[in-house]
């Protein structure tokens, strides 16, 4: 009995998508829409943004559209990132290899270099993103 009991606690460790997902969603719906084409479409104010959380939130968003099936990969390449965030390409790549070594992306190399956000590296910096729409938004109010 105390084993299973001992067991039961560890499995509390887990991670579980299904949780994951169902704690992430609600804080992504403050910050972005994806389109039927799993398009992002932000309601944050893009311009307050630093690049990391830019990319970070275009990850997410390719991360989202593949789980609910609307893309057919979770990452992006440089060039993509770089055309949909507007940053250059040498600072995209200097910011993913800061997410890349603090292991909140992931490099897949077989169609190229192309980089994907770890589920843990959403969580982190959904509620950076947060703060900025909210304290952009009391700013608006003043």
């Amino acid at each position: 009995m105390l084993v299973a009991l001992a067991q039961d606690k560890l499995r509390e460790l887990f991670w579980n998508k299904d949780e994951f997902l169902s704690e992430i969603v609600p804080k992504l719906k403050q910050l972005i829409r994806i389109d039927e084409k799993g398009n992002p479409h932000f309601l944050v104010r893009y311009g307050k943004l630093t690049d990391r959380q830019k990319i970070a939130l275009h990850l997410t968003a390719r991360y989202i559209a593949h789980e609910a099936k609307k893309v057919d990969s979770p990452d992006l390449a440089i060039s993509e990132l770089r055309l949909r965030t507007g940053i250059k390409s040498s600072v995209v790549g200097a910011r993913l290899k800061e997410m890349f070594d603090a292991g909140l992306v992931e490099k897949n190399k077989e169609e190229g270099t192309r980089y994907s956000i770890m589920p843990h590296g959403i969580s982190g910096f959904v509620e950076d993103v947060l703060n900025v729409k909210l304290n952009s938004e009391r700013k608006a109010k003043s």
